[in-house]
């Protein structure tokens, strides 16, 4: 899969740099992702972003079938899973929003998927700690529903319906500074001295980019 060329696997690829390296997940995040799965869960959730609102998780297949496809990324798109990406790094990198991810346990390869989709779905609208108690919350209502969480059928559809239709109508974690929305605010820090996500500011450091 990965050794599929054109411009989607190269967009997947651009995002495989920035987020799985020392700036990116790095240290901070422990997910399933043995046996060299990295590529296929950052293609799946491009995959689903670009689908939705399909509530079908793609294998191995229809991934390469969507990898191959000759069409030029659209901007628009690029940026959004930029974003989404950006978010989810800056989740994974400060204490304030890191427990989510990280109990009860490692984040399964879907789950990580599916928190993809979540942030890219909610981040106009939630806050970072919005989106960190939603993902709490996304992750205790499938294990409560499923013992073994992994990629299929039944598991794809109850987490996308949860995203799509519940998270909006629950109680989440306000973070008592008026909620402003994730997108546009989060800025990590592109070098590893500093092992923390920060918000833009007023005074911020020039080294500090997007």
């Amino acid at each position: 899969m990965q050794a599929i060329t054109g411009p989607w696997p190269s967009l997947i690829r651009e995002i495989s740099i920035k987020a799985l390296g020392d700036g990116g997940f790095e240290g901070y995040l422990e997910w399933g992702h043995a046996r060299g799965r990295d590529f296929q869960c950052l293609a799946s959730i491009a995959y689903l972003i670009d689908k939705l609102p399909k509530h079908t998780a793609p294998g191995a297949p229809q991934l390469e079938k969507w990898l191959q496809e000759t069409r030029p990324v659209p901007p628009e798109f690029r940026e959004d899973l930029v974003d989404t990406f950006r978010i989810f790094v800056a989740l994974a990198r400060d204490k304030r929003w890191s427990a989510s991810l990280n109990r009860p346990t490692r984040v399964s390869p879907i789950e990580f998927v599916m928190i993809g989709v979540l942030i890219y779905s909610h981040r106009k609208s939630l806050s970072m700690t919005q989106l960190s108690s939603a993902i709490e919350k996304l992750r205790a209502d499938v294990r409560s529903k499923h013992v073994d969480i992994r990629s299929n059928s039944k598991v794809t559809k109850d987490m996308l319906n949860f995203i799509t239709l519940k998270v909006k109508s629950i109680g989440l974690r306000s973070d008592g500074e008026g909620d402003q929305p994730a997108m546009g605010t989060v800025v990590v820090p592109q070098t590893t001295k500093r092992k923390r996500a920060v918000l833009r500011s007023d005074d911020e450091d020039e080294d500090e980019e997007p």
